[in-house]
């Protein structure tokens, strides 16, 4: 990861891949509104009202600062006006925290005891929302997790689910079936993981 963070010891071909999608985003730059840190408020993400709708991703809701200091009412205040801009045509993508559970050992974080109560300042998150999915890990080693994007709420569908594999050296999640198709299998505890690539 720190190889392509700071581009040190990348081969030609690898910075070349960089560059590709370097200019292959860069088409789109003008359609790009990123917050400072001092709009990372309500206000600052009303100020998308007047543009063309699109995609916004919130990264995450608990970043996003109140008037009045109260992190609930800040995530309360943020939620409000994604739900607006969602009405407006925009497609949201919110990411939140959530509150913390005790792992089987007594500590840690236990992912699969997550429910929708658990977004922290969740009453808005939990009751406005079309769509909310909970990550669990469900297993792996320190080179690939078997991850299950799991719903947990859908006004418009069916709450299915999609097991992933996330590697943590390069941040980067993939469908299971994805990573079957591409390279040899082994079957570990209900996943299967990639051989040798991951």
């Amino acid at each position: 990861m720190e190889r392509l963070r700071f581009a040190q010891g990348l081969s030609a071909a690898e910075l070349q891949m960089l560059r590709d999608v370097r200019d292959e985003l860069m088409q789109y730059q003008d359609r790009l509104h990123i917050l400072k840190r001092a709009d990372m408020t309500s206000e600052g993400l009303d100020k998308l009202q007047s543009s063309q709708p699109g995609l916004v991703v919130v990264d995450y809701l608990q970043k996003f600062r109140s008037q009045n200091k109260d992190v609930r009412m800040a995530v309360t205040e943020t939620a409000e006006t994604l739900r607006d801009l969602a009405v407006k045509g925009f497609g949201i993508i919110a990411l939140s925290a959530t509150t913390r559970t005790s792992g089987l050992s007594g500590n840690g974080h236990d992912s699969n005891a997550l429910t929708l109560a658990s977004f922290k300042e969740s009453g808005e998150i939990e009751f406005n929302v079309d769509s909310a999915y909970l990550l669990r890990e469900k297993g792996g080693n320190p080179f690939a997790k078997c991850i299950t994007l799991d719903c947990v709420k859908n006004r418009h569908g069916e709450m299915k689910e999609a097991k992933l594999i996330f590697r943590p050296g390069i941040m980067r999640f993939d469908l299971q079936t994805v990573i079957q198709q591409a390279l040899p299998v082994t079957p570990v505890g209900g996943f299967s993981f990639a051989g040798g690539a991951v």
